[in-house]
Formats: structure tokens, C-alpha cells, sequence
């Protein structure tokens, strides 16, 4: 018999490929390229219909500015993307929006913070934008309600 005598056509077609081709190479990975418009951000919101809010992160900085980009319909095959994820996208020219160019999975995001390519997203505090700018406390003279 057959080296594969077990599994459908699809094992079998695949029966001379010895490298896993889901596993993708950390080395090979593009990189962020601002002179291209090339930017590397968290996801902080997904939106639906394929869109999200993202925050752009440098080697030195985290900007907490969310800036929405889209998902191109070619571009949904390549995995899920969450809160929290790594993307790199590109930026429009011509609006204030941008384009998902590639996502990337636990492996290679570590290893983009070990060779300090980029910074490390902040912890919830810092990033769940409930205080808004708003200060809460107040050093005026209390109002009596009966008086209004």
C-alpha cells in the first residue's frame, strides 16, 4: 500500500508538503514602513461590517488616538481579529481612513516586542478611554436644592 492510507483527498493531496503551511515564518513578516504609509496598531473596538478602531504604536510611543480602518474582502482570509490584536495597516491619502495589510498572530507579535520593533499595547487603565477627558471632582460650593 500507499505511504497514506488513511484520510480524504484533501490529506492526500497534500502528502508531499512537508511544512505546515497555517504555521507561517516569523522572520518573513513585513514591518511597519512610515515613508510607505505603513503603520503597526492595536485594535481597541471592533465596529461590525469589517471595521475597527485602532491605535498606532511607534518603537517609542503608544498613540491613543483611534483611527478607523477596514478590512478588505480579500484580506479576511488571513484570521480573526479582536480586541487586542496586532495589525499593520495602511493609511488613505485621500481620507482619514485606512486598510488592514496584514494581521498577526501570538508568535510573531512577541516577537516583534522583543526585538523592540514595537512598543507594548498599555495596560486596561490606560486604554479603556472611560475617563474621556472629563474631571469628576468639583471645588464648587455646594447647591441646595431647595433654593432652586
Amino acid at each position: 500500500m500507499g505511504p497514506n492510507v488513511k484520510g480524504g483527498k484533501n490529506q492526500k493531496k497534500g502528502k508531499n508538503n512537508t511544512n505546515n503551511s497555517r504555521a507561517r515564518d516569523v522572520r518573513n513578516i513585513p514591518t511597519s514602513n512610515e515613508s510607505e504609509g505603513l503603520f503597526y496598531g492595536w485594535v481597541v473596538a471592533v465596529l461590525g461590517d469589517c471595521r475597527f478602531h485602532v491605535n498606532k504604536t511607534t518603537k517609542d510611543s503608544y498613540i491613543a488616538e483611534p483611527y478607523l480602518v477596514h478590512l478588505a474582502k480579500g484580506a479576511r482570509r488571513y484570521g480573526r481579529i479582536m480586541n487586542g490584536s496586532l495589525i499593520l495597516y495602511s493609511e488613505r491619502s485621500f481620507e482619514a481612513k485606512g486598510d488592514v495589510s496584514y494581521t498577526f498572530n501570538a508568535d510573531e507579535v512577541s516577537f516583534l516586542l522583543r526585538t523592540n520593533e514595537i512598543k507594548d499595547k498599555p495596560s486596561n487603565e490606560q486604554s479603556s478611554g472611560t475617563n474621556l477627558g472629563f474631571d469628576f471632582t468639583s471645588n464648587a460650593e455646594e447647591v441646595n436644592m431647595e433654593e432652586l
